[in-house]
C-alpha cells in the first residue's frame, strides 16, 4: 500500500479561489476560459430575464386575481339589486297595486315592502285606470283605420262597387 496519496496542487488568488495561472493554460486554454466565463455572464443574464419575467407574471396575476374579484363584487351588487326589484313587483302584484308604483316601494324585507304597499295603496285609492279619449280620433275615422290594412279595404270598396 503506498504510504500517501497525493493531491494535484493548485495555486490559490488573491480572493481564495483555486485556479490556476491563466498563462500556464496555453492558448486552447485561454479560449476555453473566455467562453466558459462569457458563457456564466450568458446564464446569469438569462436567470435574471427570468427571475423577471416569473415576477412580471405573478403581479398579472394578482391584477387577474383583482378583476375577478371586482366582477364577482359587481355580480353580486347586480343580483342584489334584481333581487331587490323582483320582490317590489311581487308585492306590488299582491297588493293590487299598479306595476308603476312598485318602484316607489320602499324597505329592505318582504314585510316592510308588504307594510308600504298598504300605506301607498292606501293613498292612491282604488281609482280605475284612465280610459283612452275615443273623441280625439283622426278625421279619417279611428287611429286603426288609418293602417295600410284600412287602406287596402278602401281600395278594394272602390273597385268592387
Amino acid at each position: 500500500m503506498p504510504d500517501a496519496i497525493t493531491e494535484p496542487t493548485t495555486e490559490t488568488t488573491a480572493t481564495g479561489d483555486a485556479q490556476g495561472d491563466p498563462a500556464d493554460l496555453g492558448d486552447a486554454g485561454k479560449k476555453a476560459l473566455t467562453a466558459e466565463r462569457e458563457a456564466r455572464k450568458a446564464a446569469e443574464k438569462a436567470a435574471a430575464e427570468a427571475l423577471a419575467r416569473i415576477k412580471e407574471f405573478e403581479d398579472a396575476q394578482k391584477s387577474e386575481a383583482e378583476k375577478a374579484a371586482d366582477a364577482l363584487r359587481t355580480a353580486q351588487e347586480t343580483a342584489t339589486q334584481s333581487a331587490a326589484k323582483a320582490l317590489r313587483y311581487e308585492v306590488a302584484a299582491e297588493k293590487g297595486l299598479p306595476l308603476e308604483a312598485a318602484a316607489r316601494l320602499t324597505g329592505s324585507t318582504r314585510e316592510e315592502l308588504l307594510a308600504d304597499a298598504d300605506v301607498l295603496k292606501t293613498l292612491i285609492g282604488n281609482a280605475p285606470a284612465p280610459r283612452p279619449d275615443l273623441t280625439q280620433a283622426s278625421a279619417r275615422g279611428s287611429a286603426a283605420a288609418t293602417g295600410p290594412e284600412a287602406e287596402f279595404a278602401q281600395f278594394l270598396k272602390g273597385q268592387i262597387g
